[in-house]
């Protein structure tokens, strides 16, 4: 994910007040997973991390939770239609913050604890909601590791995903134009490595027993 430079704007629109900025460094959206995370008008993260300078990030972290909406700073296109688009935490919420000091500056980690655990305990006994987010360096190091061209090809037979992959055609038979395979060999080599991991978190957080197979040499 890009970073990007992101400002929640002064509360007057004479601009008197001061503007707060921090740099995005991560968001995830899981709207499915909870009641108020669609929105017409921004993104409303489960996760996200924010960083900046001390001085810097507090106020802007605290007027996030107070829900005022965070904007990309070269967000023009929108501007020009009226309207901003962002990210927004709304109050009512309950996020949490944890917060990590370096040398370069803050991080503001901000979580839907009913979403993430960034400790995760016991097997919750009224359901099972997590969402899992690894660095692209360590899906990458984890498939060097696995067989995947093996679990690709696989995976590719089963008829689930057969029956994703066949070809939309037209009225006179043909394949539509510009239709692509959603399930490709290069898509499903990428969801390899997270799948594995998805797995073992459910297979940890669940009461029945998960069958694992190791896709290790």
């Amino acid at each position: 994910m890009d970073l990007d430079e992101l400002v929640i704007a002064p509360k007057n629109s004479d601009g008197k007040c001061r503007a707060f900025r921090a740099l995005k460094v991560s968001a995830v959206m899981a709207d499915t997973l909870w009641p108020m995370g669609a929105s017409d008008k921004h993104d409303r993260p489960v996760y996200a991390t924010f960083a900046a300078s001390e001085g810097e990030i507090r106020p802007f972290v605290a007027n996030l939770l107070c829900g005022r909406p965070a904007v990309p700073t070269d967000n023009r296109s929108y501007r020009r239609r009226g309207y901003d688009s962002g990210y927004e935490f709304m109050r009512s919420v309950g996020y949490k913050v944890l917060w990590q000091r370096h040398e370069e500056g803050t991080l503001a980690t901000v979580y839907l604890p009913d979403l993430v655990a960034l400790d995760p305990g016991m097997v919750d006994p009224k359901g099972i909601k997590f969402v899992v987010v690894p660095g692209a360096n360590y899906l990458a190091d984890e498939a060097k590791k696995m067989s995947v061209d093996k679990i690709v090809s696989y995976v590719r037979g089963l008829p689930l995903v057969k029956e994703v992959n066949t070809p939309e055609k037209d009225w006179r038979g043909h394949v539509r134009e510009g239709w692509e395979e959603s399930l490709s060999r290069e898509a499903l080599a990428g969801m390899v490595p997270l799948s594995y991991l998805f797995t073992l978190y459910l297979s940890n957080r669940s009461r029945a027993p998960t069958l694992v197979r190791s896709c290790k040499p």
